[in-house]
């Protein structure tokens, strides 16, 4: 079931990535092109810094993992053992075609 639903999610990702795709190259807009090949062309290595519980920030990548480790134990939840289903009707892209 879950390779199942994982296939039909990896599928729709790459069906949208073409239709924007395709939408960028029948627009024949030079400017919407590369703007569009610069953004997959860039890239960030690093985490920025972030804040922690009282507001402070925090730049090493140590203290980092620690308040992101914080953060997601917080609000984390016990698996009980259910799936959600996996329908079509949640990946369908079509819906999403005009996201800016």
């Amino acid at each position: 079931m879950y390779c199942d639903c994982a296939k039909l999610c990896s599928s729709t990702v790459k069906n949208f990535v073409t239709m924007v795709e395709s939408g960028i190259v029948d627009s024949d807009n030079l400017g919407t092109f590369y703007r569009y090949v610069n953004k997959r062309l860039k890239h960030s290595s690093t985490i920025s810094a972030v804040k922690d519980k009282s507001g402070i920030l925090v730049v090493s990548d140590g203290d980092k993992a620690n308040v992101f480790n914080q953060y997601f134990s917080s609000v984390s939840v016990i698996d009980n053992g259910i799936l959600p289903g996996c329908s079509k009707f949640m990946f369908d892209c079509s819906r999403f075609y005009r996201i800016h």
